[in-house]
């Protein structure tokens, strides 16, 4: 056996262990009561924060930066993020299974936007973040309108495949975020929503950089591009963890498009202003964000723009 086969094999064997012990997880939270499964995974995240020195550091370190506050205050946030981490992965497992006893607990103001932007026939893009439970906001949003989301594949592409039918369990469609460009403008030519979460870091060829919690964050301009193209308005959606177990989704006004001018700059500008509206969510709850990704991975290079809205 040669050495390439080798590697697949070991890759493949690697990919079936990884599945095996996100299928155990998962199913370890439905085999519970709502409450204690949700419970269980603010334990998990808590035990994740103590023992994965690397993302907690990172965590902080953002939280530092990004919000200016002292070592102490951005350990508690951290914190906090990690175990909403952890019952939003709960709440996950359990929204193919408990779908509606979930979504009861979501509360949506806003949703009539959604429905009077798509009463204009060009379909509407619904721009969010990995904000409170990112994965309830879609699926509640999913029974006001036809809403389809786009996705990052993973890496392992089993684990990616459990993931696709959990969302799919909770009446989410999605598509692959590396070929949706064409899908994306057929949902929109049908009159339907399509979702986008825009706070994660973009590589080059697919980046612009926008002004994020005071800092450059390298931001996928494809949303940008596309609702240029197609003229459907963009509208903001974040979902908030509350303190009693419950979910308030809202959903907000169209974020207008840069003016007319040079494409390149009213992309940017564009995507700047879509992360405006993400910023100023995560600065209302800070406790609920992702910190734990590294946002501000890459700087900008020799002659590449900094956007603000």
């Amino acid at each position: 056996m040669g050495s390439a086969e080798t590697s697949r094999g070991a890759r493949r064997l690697k990919h079936r262990i990884e599945h095996a012990a996100v299928r155990r997880l998962l199913r370890s939270f439905a085999a519970r009561p709502l409450d204690e499964a949700i419970e269980r995974g603010a334990r998990l995240g808590r035990l994740w924060h103590a023992l994965d020195r690397r993302h907690r550091r990172l965590a902080e370190g953002n939280i530092r930066l990004g919000l200016g506050l002292d070592p102490a205050s951005a350990a508690r946030t951290a914190r906090a993020s990690f175990e909403n981490i952890g019952r939003t992965l709960a709440e996950f497992a359990l929204a193919g299974v408990r779908t509606e006893e979930l979504l009861s607990r979501v509360e949506v103001e806003g949703a009539g936007r959604l429905r009077a932007a798509l009463a204009a026939g060009r379909g509407v893009f619904v721009v969010s973040a990995h904000c409170g439970n990112w994965e309830l906001l879609g699926a509640r949003l999913a029974r006001e309108v036809p809403l389809t989301s786009i996705a990052r594949a993973m890496a392992n592409p089993l684990v990616d495949a459990e993931v696709a039918a959990q969302r799919r369990a909770a009446g989410v469609r999605t598509v692959d975020s590396r070929d949706s460009a064409r899908e994306v403008l057929r949902t929109l030519r049908r009159g339907e929503a399509v979702g986008v979460l825009l706070d994660q870091n973009a590589s080059f060829g697919e980046r612009v950089f926008v002004n994020f919690l005071g800092r450059p964050a390298a931001t996928n301009f494809g949303l940008a591009m596309l609702a240029l193209k197609s003229g459907a308005p963009v509208l903001p959606a974040f979902a908030e963890r509350c303190a009693d177990g419950r979910h308030r989704a809202w959903v907000g006004e169209p974020i207008e498009p840069a003016p007319e001018g040079e494409r390149g700059t009213r992309v940017g500008v564009t995507t700047a202003r879509y992360t405006a509206a993400i910023e100023g969510w995560v600065r209302r709850h800070p406790d609920q964000w992702f910190w734990v990704h590294d946002r501000w991975k890459r700087s900008p290079g020799p002659g590449e723009a900094v956007f603000a809205p």
